[in-house]
């Protein structure tokens, strides 16, 4: 086998609001050797073609070392960054490619009863400690919503607020169809057969696990949701197990997803898509009296990462690994002239036809390296695309390995040279032959012994 290194993993911002931020902003890398000896490797950071910094790092035999860039200095707009390694036998992997978005932090409408002021004190603190997002916090009553556009925010909370101004709540089912996000959290104020708004469907009942003295709480949660992503949740559920809930409102799950339910089976967070957005309902409140999450250290992972998928910044940036799908328009999404999406892939040409730009619901990235994509709803996105680097270990499988890979159930030569070596030196003999000569004199002779009972006798004159 080749001696390879290789850029194995690169982790960054996919969204970028202050690069002063050092907690915020930065790159960090892994340089992984494969059948490699010690070596010192120079490792850089490369933004739109121009180097901004140059590391060395020392790299173990058949090793890996992490390397660090900080703080990331990159202008507003998509920036098409790389961290790339000094060139080897194996050019493939010698570079990992990703996009990071800078822009102002983004608003995020937080509408909420006039004389609560607990939600958003917990919420908006969570969202400021939040480790990968940049947003800002404006609050709102409902009263005050009249004239306020929704699409002027990264995503509109709606917090225990089931009464909305009629005008207000056309708007945001229209902001919704058309790309936006809604998160909805029901409280107190939800009573039975309360109308939800852009969710849809009606509060069934209530559930106040506070008057029974057991609070419920959180027993599924489905961590391959975005917002609730985990890579090993542990034996604590993910962190969700110490939540207690004393209240939570029961609805109507229909098509939505459920992404994590109590453990009376009662959902907790439903996510359902309407048109090309999506509405997250969670249905106990973030004031700290329906359950004590807000005390809890998930609540601020929880908020980030729910905050980042409400605001669409993860699939606007960031990188994939090649053959992985991107999603271009929601099913069932009406398809006209205002529909079309446009695909620019590494090599500059357009890999949809005309009739696909209008209908085709993902995009299959084939080919390592930047993709420009701009969606039916006009946003532009920038996705770098890298090879597998399971592919960078070039040390040859074993035979048997092959032929799990292949699927053949073939023999190898080692089998049959031992099944030859013991085999008997018999000879079976069919006998079938004989068998069917038997019985063919058995059936002669049967019809010989009947023709002589058979036959007429002639009688004399």
């Amino acid at each position: 086998a080749l001696p390879n290194w290789a850029v194995d993993s690169v982790q960054a911002p996919a969204e970028l609001a202050d690069p002063k931020d050092t907690k915020r902003s930065r790159v960090q890398a892994v340089v992984a050797g494969y059948n490699t000896p010690a070596a010192a490797k120079k490792v850089s950071l490369i933004v739109n073609g121009k180097t901004l910094a140059t590391r060395v790092v020392n790299v173990p035999a058949n090793g890996r070392a992490p390397v660090e860039f900080a703080p990331l200095d990159i202008g507003y707009g998509f920036s098409r960054c790389e961290v790339r390694v000094e060139p080897d036998a194996f050019p493939m992997d010698d570079a990992s490619v990703f996009a990071v978005r800078r822009s102002d932090p983004q608003r995020v409408l937080f509408v909420h009863a006039g004389g609560d002021t607990r939600s958003q004190l917990y919420y908006g603190a969570a969202l400021s400690a939040a480790a990968q997002a940049s947003f800002v916090l404006q609050t709102a009553t409902p009263e005050s919503t009249t004239d306020i556009d929704p699409s002027r925010f990264a995503f509109v909370a709606l917090d225990d607020t089931v009464a909305l101004p009629s005008i207000f709540e056309r708007t945001l089912v229209q902001y919704v169809a058309k790309g936006g996000s809604v998160l909805l959290t029901l409280g107190t104020r939800a009573g039975v057969h309360a109308e939800l708004p852009v969710f849809g469907g009606q509060v069934r009942e209530v559930r106040n696990y506070a008057r029974s003295g057991a609070a419920a709480t959180v027993a599924q949660v489905d961590f391959t949701h975005p917002s609730l992503q985990q890579a090993d949740p542990g034996r604590d559920n993910g962190g969700w197990a110490g939540a207690k809930i004393f209240y939570a409102a029961v609805v109507d799950a229909g098509a939505s997803r459920v992404v994590a339910r109590l453990s009376d089976g009662t959902p907790l967070l439903l996510d359902r898509q309407i048109g090309e957005g999506h509405v997250l309902l969670m249905t106990t409140g973030l004031d700290n009296l329906t359950n004590d999450l807000p005390l809890h250290p998930v609540f601020v992972a929880f908020v980030d990462k729910s905050a980042r998928y409400l605001a669409g910044s993860e699939r606007l940036s960031g990188a994939r690994p090649v053959d992985a799908f991107v999603t271009l328009r929601a099913p069932g999404e009406h398809v006209g002239e205002m529909a079309s999406v446009e695909v620019v892939d590494p090599a500059g040409r357009r890999p949809l036809s005309l009739t696909e730009a209008r209908t085709a619901q993902t995009l299959r990235v084939s080919q390592a390296g930047f993709y420009q994509v701009r969606f039916a709803n006009g946003s532009d996105a920038v996705i770098g695309v890298n090879p597998d680097r399971r592919e960078s270990d070039l040390t040859p499988m074993a035979d048997d390995v092959q032929q799990l890979w292949s699927g053949s159930n073939a023999p190898s030569q080692s089998q049959l040279t031992e099944t030859q070596a013991v085999e008997p030196k018999t000879k079976e003999l069919s006998l079938w032959w004989y068998v069917m000569l038997l019985a063919c004199a058995v059936a002669l002779a049967e019809v010989a012994l009947s023709s002589g009972y058979m036959g007429t006798q002639r009688e004399e004159a």
